[in-house]
């Protein structure tokens, strides 16, 4: 499998968003972006997958901000205006 491969393979169990595949999809797709040198990407991706089921359906309303809040807190990225 090439690098390629797992990241197509990550991308599609993590957006399936079953629960069962977070784990195997995070482990999949952090191997893809080291490989690739997209470390962005992993700390990224490690800062949603912590709190990617913490929410209910009752605050869906707020879940987009409260994630990338957390996420740009989380990785020091700054906001794009």
């Amino acid at each position: 499998m090439d690098f390629g491969m797992g990241l197509e393979l990550g991308h599609n169990l993590f957006l399936s968003n079953f629960s069962d595949f977070d784990k195997l999809a995070v482990s999949i797709l952090n191997g893809a972006y080291t490989l690739l040198g997209r470390d962005e990407f992993s700390r990224i991706l490690k800062a949603h997958a912590e709190i990617r089921r913490s929410f209910d359906n009752k605050e869906a309303t707020s879940i987009l901000e409260n994630i990338k809040g957390v996420i740009l807190s989380k990785c020091s990225i700054s906001p794009v205006p």
